[in-house]
């Protein structure tokens, strides 16, 4: 939500001792829950109508006032709009004289009417046709009512230019007060409004009449119905934001319509003044040159309105609020296009055509979030993955809401190597560097990893220290380079510009790289490699790979064997594992790899530098290697991640977002080696 102005210094902002029968009053009147709940002297409630009651008004006045109001004002929970005639209001006074005489008490009513504190109608006495013959529009005939703050009294104090004069804050007062409400509630809205905010009403002259609509989506309809009884007055929104030095180039005057009673207010309150049926049109096919937006308000139900305004989308607080919440229903037009579903082939052409975003060119999850493009729709609306380009990334078994696509899982061979380890071998855990972005704790998840059966625990970390130490050779060698960590990242490469394959590092992954070190050391032991990757269960079956990597699980696989075995995380000690070094521990974040080769060719020495670009997600890489394939790439080292964030946001993780990154930071800043080669000379793998 946007910050509050600070054009101006509300002068009762933060009172220390504010009337309390003030705060009570706009508690009453706020529809936001914190308000409701508790206000204080630095609520735009309150400062927005302190300087009125307190600077406006003499001791007797505003004690007179805020007796009246707190009795106007409904009992039940979120209602305000509480109507009662004049004649009821009348006898309230004689019996609990808030002031004196009767000429006192219209007095009062007048000038409380005059700040917007309340409002009055004639009883809405109007049918399509017009006013109801015999309507009389007498003083003693009004009806009165404590207003919302929008649409209410805080527009009100924005119609008075005396008032704004002497008290500009409250421009800001109006602004806040048509985001605060509405900021939790939004969402909510149905079709329409359903009687909060504005809704749109199209210009006549750009619709076919021969689509069918309903009466009240016509101005005509409106103006018919209120003629005799229309206005026009200032525009709130112009003329708030005008004080704010936020405004555009609009005259603020003579653009808000009342209609009916409403009209007759804004005359009466000198907020407006009486015009024609013609002034109107006039007014409306003005709005319609500048190409401002029709709405009327429609808080009082069904078949009634009392504005109508013509909005410059730019600052108008409605459009603003509904843009800002996104909840296009508070502003919605009952005009909308309608698809045949006969003729349409979802080509996705009206979607780009509108320039309004009114067409959203829906995709499945799945197939939206297969940035390689495997996924499509078939004939029969089922999707289908055409595997000659999948690189088994996985994003859309993590996408899929419904548990429609899975990975291949591996869970049930990795329990029966553990459980046959009685045939001379031992089982090693080579543990992801992400690790640490899931379970912070790493030391309690390796004695976890223990209980399962695991003998040995590894890093996988030390291996990138062993990719980095490599590859940044390589890059000195070959002069460019693509990184081959992410076995997604290289099967993108291998399916989409196979001109480029051999620029791919001819290193192994970390994984594969520490596993092969641990299969020289002992030919017996059995890998399995743990991590966030999906993709890793296709390359421990590529060929390079081959007797090097005996299984893979998740770290939701990894979850669900903690879970098997009910082992509690929090009661276990913490198991020390063998120190990478800071680089091959942020190897699982994006721009991790980079910074290692960097290191790594900064400790060989040389003249020679790395010019990386790292890219995080497909369509990142799809740029760099385009441009790479045409020659163009004026970087040295393309670092590839096929998944947003790097590995600690791949889709076998248990969390996603931007929380991992400082999570894999602060596990890197743990190791005690600050440079590769001194992780490596220390002989970390035992």
């Amino acid at each position: 939500m946007p910050e509050m102005s600070t054009k101006f210094v509300p002068k009762h902002f933060g009172d220390e001792n504010p009337n309390p029968k003030l705060i009570k009053l706009v508690r009453k009147i706020t529809d936001r829950i914190p308000g409701k709940i508790k206000m204080t002297t630095e609520a735009p409630e309150y400062w927005g109508l302190a300087c009125i009651f307190e600077d406006e008004m003499d001791e007797q006045t505003r004690e007179a006032s805020l007796d009246f109001l707190l009795d106007l004002i409904s009992k039940k929970p979120f209602t305000v709009r509480e109507h009662h005639k004049y004649a009821e209001l009348l006898e309230w006074n004689r019996k609990k004289h808030y002031v004196a005489t009767d000429e006192e008490f219209n007095d009062l009513l007048e000038k409380l009417a005059y700040f917007g504190m309340i409002e009055f109608d004639y009883g809405d006495k109007y049918t399509k046709d017009g006013p109801i013959p015999g309507t009389s529009y007498r003083f003693e005939d009004r009806e009165y009512w404590v207003p919302m703050f929008v649409p209410g009294s805080a527009e009100y104090t924005n119609m008075n230019v005396d008032l704004m004069d002497r008290h500009p804050e409250l421009a800001m007062f109006f602004e806040r007060m048509t985001f605060l409400p509405l900021e939790k509630i939004t969402p909510m809205v149905p079709l329409g409004g359903s009687g909060i905010g504005m809704h749109v009403i199209p210009v006549e002259k750009a619709i076919s009449m021969e689509n069918e609509s309903v009466d009240i989506e016509h101005l005509s309809y409106w103006l018919k119905r209120y003629e005799g009884h229309l206005s026009v007055g200032i525009c709130s929104c112009r003329y708030g934001r005008k004080k704010l030095d936020e405004g555009c180039a609009d005259d603020y005057r003579d653009w808000c319509i009342g209609v009916g009673d409403m009209a007759d207010f804004c005359a009466e309150t000198g907020r407006g003044h009486y015009i024609t049926y013609e002034e109107c049109l006039d007014i409306l096919k003005k709005a319609e040159d500048h190409g401002f937006v029709h709405q009327v308000t429609n808080i009082d139900g069904e078949g009634k309105i009392f504005a109508i305004c013509n909005c410059n989308v730019k600052i108008c607080n409605a459009l603003r609020t509904s843009q800002l919440f996104n909840t296009p229903n508070m502003s919605r037009s009952a005009y909308v296009a309608s698809v045949d579903k006969s003729k349409c082939v979802e080509c996705g052409m009206c979607s780009k055509a509108c320039p309004y975003n009114a067409i959203i060119n829906y995709k499945r999850p799945c197939e939206a979030s297969c940035k390689a493009g495997a996924i499509s729709m078939g004939a029969d609306k089922e999707a289908e993955i055409n595997y000659d380009k999948c690189i088994s990334c996985g994003a859309c078994v993590y996408m899929c809401p419904f548990g429609a696509i899975s990975d291949r899982s591996y869970i049930l061979d990795v329990i029966d190597l553990i459980l046959h380890k009685s045939e001379g071998y031992k089982v090693n855990a080579l543990v992801a560097p992400s690790i640490a972005t899931q379970f912070p704790e790493t030391g309690k998840v390796y004695s976890a990893i223990k209980l399962l059966g695991f003998d040995d625990i590894v890093e996988v970390a030390i291996g990138a220290d062993m990719v980095a130490d490599k590859e940044s050779e390589e890059l000195r060698n070959k002069g460019f380079l693509t990184s081959s960590c992410c076995p997604a990242f290289v099967s993108y490469v291998e399916k989409n510009f196979p001109e480029l394959k051999d620029n791919i590092s001819h290193n192994l992954s970390p994984a594969g790289t520490i596993a092969k070190y641990l299969k020289e050391k002992d030919p017996t032991c059995k890998n399995v490699f743990i991590g966030p990757c999906t993709a890793k269960k296709t390359e421990f079956q590529r060929e390079e790979y081959e007797g090097l990597i005996d299984s893979v699980l998740t770290f939701e696989e990894l979850q669900a064997l903690f879970a098997s075995k009910k082992i509690e995380l929090a009661d276990l000690p913490e198991t020390e594992t063998n120190d990478a070094s800071y680089y091959g521990r942020i190897f699982a974040r994006s721009g991790g790899l980079s910074e290692a080769v960097e290191q790594a060719l900064k400790e060989h020495g040389g003249d020679f530098s790395a010019k990386p670009i790292v890219c995080s997600g497909i369509p990142d890489c799809k740029k760099a290697l385009t441009l790479a394939s045409k020659g163009l790439l004026p970087s040295n080292f393309i670092e590839g991640m096929a998944c947003e964030g790097g590995c600690i946001n791949g889709a076998g993780c248990l969390n996603h977002g931007e929380k991992n990154k400082p999570l894999a930071d602060a596990y890197g800043n743990k190791s005690q080696y600050k440079e590769i080669r001194k992780a490596l000379e220390n002989n970390v793998v035992k």
